[in-house]
């Protein structure tokens, strides 16, 4: 029988010595299209001691984008990663899939196959002020250890009260702002619009 998309990511923490022996693993998920120097930040200012796993994706509230439309393919996203001092492994297995794939399933699937495992998120401010948007955001977020935030030119009074809402309906949630990096102004987005502006 042919195996799930997070049945595969379960093996793949499995079959890594380092990541089925870890106590806590974060997950950088995105659709990194393309990859660009704001992603790299966030994975440098992450704490050093947790292994993360960058898990590229089809974001459920954009467009669907297939293999062949990335700007940034598996390659180029590895040696990026390369790159970078840091305890990272890329897990591919979500790209082939031919629909969006919400966190909250393969955390889900994670928890459940791994309990006593921690499992965390990390991400930019931007998907951090837009959580309670996501699917089964309440379930997603009674799941998770410790959510890691990079900046992303934030309000400071802004970041507090959504803070405040979120540990006082998920008061086991930790929530870890990783602080400022010079690449804060940069999105996919807007590096997408650009490149199709050019071509007009």
């Amino acid at each position: 029988m042919t195996k799930s998309a997070e049945e595969i990511l379960g093996d793949f923490i499995e079959n890594s010595n380092e990541l089925a022996t870890a106590e806590e693993i974060s997950f950088f998920g995105g659709s990194f299209h393309p990859w660009h120097q704001g992603h790299s930040f966030c994975i440098k200012l992450a704490p050093k001691e947790t292994p993360i796993i960058v898990i590229p994706d089809h974001n459920p509230h954009k467009n669907y984008c297939n293999a062949s439309e990335r700007l940034s393919s598996v390659t180029d996203i590895q040696n990026q990663l390369n790159e970078l001092d840091a305890n990272t492994f890329l897990f591919d297995g979500f790209l082939g899939l031919d629909h969006v794939n919400p966190t909250v399933k393969w955390i889900r699937y994670l928890s459940n196959k791994f309990p006593q495992k921690k499992l965390s998120l990390l991400m930019g401010y931007d998907s951090f002020r837009n959580l309670l948007t996501w699917n089964d955001s309440k379930e997603l977020l009674d799941t998770l250890y410790c959510l890691y935030i990079a900046s992303r030119e934030e309000i400071l009074e802004d970041r507090k009260l959504f803070e405040d809402v979120l540990l006082r309906d998920f008061p086991q949630l930790k929530i870890q702002f990783l602080g400022h990096h010079p690449f804060e102004g940069l999105s996919s987005t807007k590096i997408r619009e650009k490149l199709s502006s050019q071509k007009v």
